[in-house]
């Protein structure tokens, strides 16, 4: 079946499920993001939010090879066993790709490249 062979009403329907779906799994990144420490204000877009989720994966992984303790070492830990091994935070200022970069490098220098 051909785009122009579709009913209109489907293919409005098929064009809301996935804004639906769109907009689920980008609520699923960022609460899972605010969940591990990072920082969001609201003007990301889904590119960045994609980028900042695996540059926090990349980051805790680096720390769950060297052994470091995700449950400890977090921002908001008052006395982390090991500072380096918390979630940077973003600067107020600073744009979504600058904050994943840097967490990006963060998991470079644990990792130890």
């Amino acid at each position: 079946m051909t785009p122009s062979d579709q009913n209109p009403r489907e293919s409005e329907l098929g064009n809301v499920l996935r804004d639906e779906q769109h907009q689920h799994v980008r609520d699923e990144l960022e609460a899972r993001l605010r969940h591990r420490g990072a920082t969001l204000d609201g003007s990301e877009s889904d590119d960045e939010v994609l980028g900042l989720a695996n540059a926090v994966d990349a980051f805790e992984s680096a720390v769950m090879r060297v052994g470091g303790d995700l449950m400890v070492d977090t921002p908001e830990s008052s006395q982390p066993d090991n500072p380096e091994r918390v979630l940077p935070q973003r600067r107020a200022d600073e744009p979504a790709g600058a904050y994943a970069q840097r967490i990006r490098e963060a998991a470079d220098r644990i990792a130890g490249g």
